[in-house]
Parts: structure tokens; C-alpha cells; sequence
């Protein structure tokens, strides 16, 4: 994975991210075949992506293709677009709530870091850049870099914050529901963000944490990190 590269972590955005794709490159069978598996769309007549959403079952999913087909070319109304999606998500689980949240504000991350550089914008050109690492704080070599762990990946800096060490973050919840090969990845990530640091490694948890919508919930320390508990 490039360091410009999203990984989405929520299944609403990586529809959105398999959609976007397909809209793009119409020829582009594999990922329209993980995009109709993901929709639970079956068949064989390979339908375009602008005649699917009377076959999607789930309102939200159907939402995030509508997103998807409505953006303009120049991506003129994406930010909008994402600050409507946001605004009107209506999902029950507080933990894929929060991940949708966190995925939208870090395509809206993206989207200004490319539109700041560029008088000729345009969704292809958003894509590319990004895939490229050039829509993402670690393609600036100065200040503070704010990262997610897989962005990471192949980095290094003198003193490294990890944040965010509660349970059911890290590890994630999903992991810790279905243990297994998602805890040992989990485990791997660990690894990967505490062997980034050169010189100093800091590592912190909230005892609460105010959820996206402005709810509070209480926290406990990951069990990854039980074995340093005093």
C-alpha cells in the first residue's frame, strides 16, 4: 500500500471506494464483481453501475452509490456531498458510526490537500493523487505528521504518539468479536506502529472518549498493553 493510499475501514466507504472505482473505469470487472458481491447483487448481465440501485437491498449501501453516481466530474459537490452523508448517517452501532465519520473526514483530508494544489480538478485526477501519496501529510517532509498505523508502513521519525490505545480500538472491536487470524493482524499493527520510532515512543489511551455525534464513553486500556499495567 502506497502512503497516499485510504484504507477504509468502514463497510459504507469501502462500497463508496469500490464504487468510485467502477464509475471511473466502467471496464474495471474485478472490482465491479467485489462491488456487486459486497451489494448482494447477482447475475450475469453485468448491469452498469447507474442501473443498480433498484437491486440493492440496504438503504444505506443504496445511499452511498447514489453518492457516488451524483458527484460531479470536477468533484465540485464531494465535499458537500460527504457533509450531507455524514450528517445523515442513521446506523445504531456506535463503533461503525464512529469508523464512517472518521473514513468521510479523511476523504474530505484528502480531497483539500489535492484541491489546494490544482486549478483543474477532477475525480480521475483525485484518485490518481492519492494513489499516488500526494494528497497525504506524509508527502510534506516538515512539522507534525498526523497518520493513521497503515499509512505508516515502511516510515520512520525520531519520536513517534501513538494515540488511542483503548480497547476495542486497538485492537478493534471487530477483531476482538471474531478473534482469530483479525486479532493476530491487530497484533501485526502493533508491531508495526510501535517499531516506528527511532529515538522515543509514547503511547496513550482516553479514559472516555467523546464519540463523533458528541456522546461520551467510558474506556478501558487495550489488552495488548495489560502486560505493562502498574
Amino acid at each position: 500500500m502506497t502512503p497516499g493510499t485510504i484504507r477504509f475501514e468502514s463497510d459504507l466507504m469501502k462500497t463508496f471506494d469500490l464504487g468510485l472505482r467502477v464509475r471511473l473505469n466502467p471496464q474495471d470487472i474485478l472490482h465491479k464483481q467485489r462491488l456487486f458481491n459486497r451489494l448482494k447483487i447477482e447475475g450475469n448481465n453485468n448491469p452498469d453501475l447507474k442501473n443498480i440501485t433498484s437491486l440493492i437491498s440496504d438503504q444505506s449501501l443504496k445511499e452511498v452509490i447514489i453518492l457516488v453516481l451524483s458527484l460531479n466530474d470536477d468533484g465540485s459537490n464531494l465535499k458537500r456531498s460527504f457533509e450531507n452523508l455524514k450528517d445523515n448517517i442513521n446506523i445504531e452501532d456506535e463503533n461503525e458510526k464512529s469508523m464512517i465519520i472518521n473514513d468521510i473526514n479523511e476523504i474530505l483530508k484528502h480531497w483539500h490537500n489535492y484541491a489546494s494544489k490544482t486549478d483543474n480538478k477532477s475525480l480521475h485526477q483525485f484518485k490518481n493523487a492519492m494513489a499516488l501519496g500526494q494528497t497525504h501529510p506524509l508527502a510534506q517532509h516538515s512539522g507534525i505528521t498526523l497518520s493513521t498505523v497503515h499509512t505508516m508502513k515502511g516510515q520512520e521519525f525520531d519520536i513517534v504518539f501513538i494515540m488511542g490505545m483503548d480497547d476495542e480500538t486497538f485492537p478493534d472491536y471487530r477483531a476482538v468479536r471474531n478473534g482469530g487470524i483479525e486479532m493476530t493482524q491487530e497484533k501485526n499493527n502493533l508491531y508495526v506502529a510501535f517499531t516506528r520510532a527511532k529515538r522515543f515512543l509514547y503511547v496513550t489511551y482516553p479514559k472516555k472518549r467523546m464519540m463523533p455525534w458528541g456522546d461520551y464513553k467510558m474506556r478501558r486500556l487495550s489488552r495488548f498493553l495489560d502486560v505493562f499495567k502498574v
